[in-house]
């Protein structure tokens, strides 16, 4: 037997032994290594199996951590304080409605709604009244008027 090949024995026997002793299900994988060359191929063939076991039990840890993790997103949502009310503006609309006497609907088809509803009742948005542009004053930067 070579250097070479005797070195590659160890190497995937070694390799082997530190990759997978454990399949799947969690047996002892029983091996009875000789130091004979022929066998190489078998060895081979077994470290490809438990290499495709550890990938197979890694994959199912993840599926197993992402199932954990979802479950623990639903909890997180079922536990969430509901902090809208889609239905409140509706509340709100029909309200609204039964002041004004009839509905949104209605004044649409008739073109009555050229306002809002809060405009007929008085109420606008107040334009901001801190234009620079409207500004005119002659002074020196930095100086305070009265």
């Amino acid at each position: 037997m070579t250097e070479q090949t005797e070195f590659r024995r160890r190497t995937l026997v070694s390799f082997f032994y530190t990759l997978c002793l454990v399949s799947t299900k969690g047996e002892v994988l029983g091996l009875r290594l000789s130091c004979c060359s022929g066998k190489t191929a078998r060895i081979e063939a077994q470290i490809r199996d438990a290499e495709a076991a550890l990938r197979r039990k890694e994959e199912a840890e993840c599926k197993q951590q992402r199932e954990r993790e979802r479950e623990a997103a639903r909890v997180a949502l079922q536990k969430m304080e509901k902090t809208v009310d889609f239905e409140e503006n509706m509340v709100i609309q029909k309200e609204l409605e039964m002041l004004f006497g009839c509905s949104t609907s209605s004044r649409l088809l008739h073109g009555s709604l050229s306002r809002t509803q809060l405009e007929q009742l008085g109420l606008f948005i107040k334009d901001d009244d801190d234009n620079e542009e409207g500004l005119d004053f002659d002074g020196e930067e930095g100086e305070i008027f009265s």
